[in-house]
């Protein structure tokens, strides 16, 4: 056949041919729209041809045809397979366009919402695949951008999922970066607080040390010293100001001032004791009103609280090593260098006289008072207890060797002994007996043991040994603590119950043994003391509560602050003065010492002269 210019004008002009004939084939069937759109499913947003399965061709027709049904859209794909405007079935099952060209003639009819649709689309997909390979969710933005396009593409269970996570994941990151902005502005206004509070609290403090340097070395008049060491006490309760308030009042009860005020209360705190016809040896507080019991070479002594004396009289003594005082001021024990020791009724009466086995070492715990005035004794290997009128009532045996100390618990429900044999034993009072039954044997040690004293609570116990060791336990002999020590130590005591320890050293010279307090173990196995450089002091002695602690050498008494050492380390000296021999009032108030004959007064609770002085 030979083609004309004629012929070639009836066929018309051929440049579309391939969008005519689409056109032509979507137009003989029975639903051109839903063939159009299945059709526009298969086209990427870029234009290009993109393979589907039959479900997902049916999931991108029914966004904008809800009412198309899969069989339906499945037999259009089937024609448009059969008209070759699609590839049939692959391996895979899916389709796509046979010719670029025809994706580019079905891009151009996609209209602009359409278009949208699908770029939201293709663009929840490519981050899917990006959160596959990347663990990368969609951002904010992204789900900004998605919008409420979401119900509209009617995305696969996948993809849908992959949307949620996402928007999971965002609510998680912003509570918790809400939460951190919270915790870092409260944070940030703590350490404002913080830092405010301690720029106060410095200067207070260096307020306070100023006032209380003042107090202590600058004003000579004494209304000024008590008034700066007030001010100082305000600012800051250290141990300076502490310091200024002892030094200052104790310095008017000593002074009259000329102050009516002032000299009202001197009046009220002093207290001058009668001297002693000759050298007090010792003296401590009773139990009774704070009377104080003492005793000189040749005299036995009480005074009241007042310092007028109460009784006084001859004891008959040679050598008196130690003397103990019944909590109801009825009785009175001295024990001489024989081992003797002597009952009186405090009217002078000399009751009777016992004698008792003790160590060198430590002659204090030979015997001792309970409460209902019955004085047990160290006797050899026994323990004997005795009544008012000298009467044994009961004698507990069971050590295999000489007992050197005893312990009475503070209400009387326990006695300890301590013996050469090694060992301690406990006994308690059985109130169907109404004696002292055995409770317990305890061995902690390996040596003699040289002291035993209770913990104020009854239930622990301390013991030193010559075996070079200190044991903290529980009288039903559990072990709580050992202590193995370099030094060999004949005493120790719980002052309370946090473990202080008050230890005494002794050693060997000539034949003779020599023993004094040292300052080693203190106040939870360390001493302030030792801070000081004091190694080795005559006395020494605390408050109960432990609040303070008091020790003298050479003449000289030194007042600590006990309960500021550890929060002030190094500035806890407060009060300074002449005589030996420290001894507190029951409360802990008052300090009283030996000078000779007398027995000097010291008022040492700073929070008690505050509140006078304010």
């Amino acid at each position: 056949m030979t083609f004309t210019l004629e012929i070639l004008n009836q066929i018309g002009d051929v440049k579309d041919l391939l969008g005519n004939f689409l056109n032509e084939q979507v137009a003989k069937m029975d639903k051109p729209d839903l063939a159009n759109a299945i059709l526009k499913s298969f086209v990427s947003a870029k234009g290009t041809k993109k393979q589907l399965s039959v479900e997902e061709a049916t999931e991108s027709v029914q966004v904008f045809n809800p009412d198309a049904k899969a069989e339906q859209i499945r037999n259009y794909i089937v024609d448009f397979v059969n008209l070759r405007i699609l590839r049939g079935e692959d391996d895979e099952g899916r389709y796509e366009l046979r010719h670029d060209s025809l994706a580019a003639k079905i891009f151009e009819k996609i209209s602009a919402d359409e278009m949208e649709l699908l770029e939201v689309r293709q663009f929840i997909e490519n981050s899917l695949l990006n959160y596959k390979t990347r663990q990368i969710f969609l951002s904010t933005d992204d789900i900004a951008y998605i919008g409420n396009r979401e119900n509209q593409l009617k995305l696969s269970k996948e993809l849908k999922d992959f949307v949620d996570m996402s928007r999971e994941h965002i609510r998680v990151k912003n509570r918790t970066v809400k939460r951190l902005t919270f915790l870092s502005a409260v944070a940030l206004i703590i350490i404002i607080l913080a830092i405010g509070k301690l720029v106060f609290e410095t200067r207070l403090i260096n307020d306070s040390i100023k006032l209380s340097y003042q107090s202590i070395t600058q004003y000579k008049d004494i209304e000024k010293r008590i008034t700066a060491a007030r001010m100082a006490h305000e600012k800051n309760k250290r141990a300076n100001s502490r310091e200024a308030l002892i030094k200052a009042f104790n310095e008017l009860l000593e002074n009259q001032t000329g102050n009516e005020k002032l000299d009202s209360i001197s009046k009220i705190y002093t207290r001058n004791f009668e001297p002693a016809p000759e050298q007090i040896i010792y003296a401590e507080c009773t139990n009774l009103n704070d009377n104080i019991f003492g005793y000189t070479a040749n005299l036995i002594i009480i005074w009241e609280n007042s310092g007028r004396i109460k009784h006084q009289f001859k004891h008959g003594k040679i050598n008196i090593l130690t003397g103990k005082i019944s909590d109801d001021e009825r009785f009175i024990a001295l024990m001489n260098v024989d081992g003797v020791v002597t009952v009186y009724s405090t009217d002078g009466q000399n009751l009777y006289s016992k004698e008792t086995y003790f160590t060198e070492l430590n002659p204090k715990q030979a015997f001792g008072f309970t409460s209902s005035n019955l004085l047990v004794i160290c006797n050899n290997s026994d323990i004997e207890i005795i009544d008012t009128h000298g009467n044994t009532l009961q004698t507990l045996s069971g050590h295999k060797a000489q007992v050197n100390a005893l312990a009475i618990s503070k209400n009387n429900r326990f006695i300890a002994s301590a013996s050469y044999d090694t060992t301690v034993r406990i006994w308690y009072f059985n109130k169907v007996r109404n004696l002292y039954s055995p409770y317990n044997t305890i061995n902690w040690h390996k040596d003699t043991i040289w002291s035993v004293n209770f913990s104020s609570n009854e239930m622990c116990i301390i013991t030193v040994s010559n075996d070079y060791s200190i044991v903290i336990g529980d009288i039903n002999n559990v072990l709580i603590t050992r202590y193995n020590t370099i030094n060999r130590y004949c005493y120790a005591d719980l002052l309370s119950d946090d473990l202080v320890l008050c230890l005494k050293k002794y050693w060997h010279n000539n034949s003779e043994v020599s023993y004094s307090y040292v300052a080693d173990y203190i106040y939870r196995y360390y001493s302030p003391l030792k801070t000081q450089g004091i190694e080795e002091y005559q006395n020494l002695t605390f408050t109960e509560p432990l609040r303070y602690s008091a020790y003298s050498t050479e003449n000289r008494t030194y007042l600590l602050d006990i309960e500021m050492w550890e929060e002030d380390f190094g500035n806890y000296l407060l009060y300074e003065t002449q005589g030996e021999k420290p001894f507190f009032s029951m409360d802990g108030a008052r300090m009283y010492n030996l000078d000779g004959k007398m027995i000097n007064h010291h008022f040492i609770s700073a929070d008690s002269i505050y509140q006078i002085v304010k």
